[in-house]
């Protein structure tokens, strides 16, 4: 049983359809239930990585994140940037977000009581994580996430989505105008893709996605197969598809036939390489811009999270 004491909690007063006054309502919410420890909220894009990292220098080994899966993905990455491989730390998660695809793999609900009930009852797993090196304009740098890597189409389509979101906030369809926006407007990029490392293609792909967990885009399994606890990602590749495919792969997307698409191409993994000439990407929802190269590898039960 998993104690209701000693927890650090990063909230974001932003994620979802949230506001401050909801985000404290919350909190209250969690103090009645039991929970105790020390509350902090972010205020900016990273910030939830850089309070988890404050956390783990106090000593404190047991996060609560109440947001979405990119307030839990920065967590995360704050963690594994952090820890020094021990592995120590215990995560939970209250969703809040948008998509909430981590959670939706994990069965668990947008609901305070049943939170503290699940950390009460302290089931745990041993949960992978994808580690990624993301070379661009700017260099090189070192990234963490939990659920799922994109680039082209997934990533187009999060950037659009983070634009019709400030405009049309709280809509339910705005995610879709994304969708449609990036179906008209990504192109497919000349790249080299390496599984395992061999090269299994060296042509033009609209997208690629790196499934640690199966659901993406709230509620679409783009890569079904996939299991967070299993140490290997599943990976979706399209390449150079045609108005027609491109039609016929959105429904498939919509109705959970994706696989049955034959110019979709499914690959078992441990690791990832792409040299690509300016695909975008994104990593569990946070948009990432345009790289030239990423190398993408699995950390088997890099931390231990609380689950239903």
């Amino acid at each position: 049983m998993a104690e209701l004491d000693g927890w650090g909690v990063i909230m974001n007063p932003k994620a979802g359809k949230c506001s401050s006054d909801k985000s404290l309502s919350v909190k209250d919410e969690l103090v009645r239930a039991g929970l105790n420890g020390e509350f902090v909220f972010t205020e900016r894009v990273g910030h939830a990585a850089e309070l988890a990292a404050d956390f783990m220098r106090k000593g404190v080994r047991k996060l609560l994140v109440v947001g979405g899966d990119g307030s839990f993905s920065e967590v995360v990455s704050g963690v594994c940037m952090n820890d020094g491989g021990a592995g120590d730390v215990l995560l939970a998660i209250l969703p809040l977000g948008t998509g909430n695809d981590w959670c939706r793999y994990w069965k668990i609900k947008k609901s305070v009581r049943l939170c503290a009930d699940i950390i009460k009852r302290g089931k745990t797993e041993r949960v992978d994580v994808g580690r990624y090196e993301e070379c661009g304009a700017d260099g090189c740098v070192t990234r963490y996430f939990v659920n799922s890597l994109g680039l082209g189409f997934d990533a187009r389509t999060v950037r659009y989505a983070d634009l019709v979101r400030k405009k049309f906030s709280g809509k339910a369809w705005a995610y879709y105008i994304a969708v449609f926006a990036s179906f008209l407007m990504n192109k497919s990029v000349q790249s080299k893709l390496w599984i395992n490392g061999s090269l299994v293609l060296d042509d033009k792909i609209y997208t690629v996605s790196v499934g640690n967990g199966p659901f993406t885009g709230g509620g679409i399994k783009q890569t079904p197969g996939a299991d967070p606890t299993d140490g290997k990602f599943e990976v979706m590749v399209m390449v150079n598809p045609s108005w027609w495919q491109r039609c016929k792969a959105l429904a498939g997307l919509a109705c959970g036939r994706l696989q049955a698409c034959g110019f979709v191409r499914y690959f078992e993994a441990q690791s990832v390489a792409i040299d690509t000439y300016g695909l975008e990407a994104e990593r569990d929802g946070i948009y990432s811009d345009e790289v030239k190269n990423i190398s993408v590898s699995i950390e088997k039960g890099r931390f231990e999270m609380i689950v239903p």
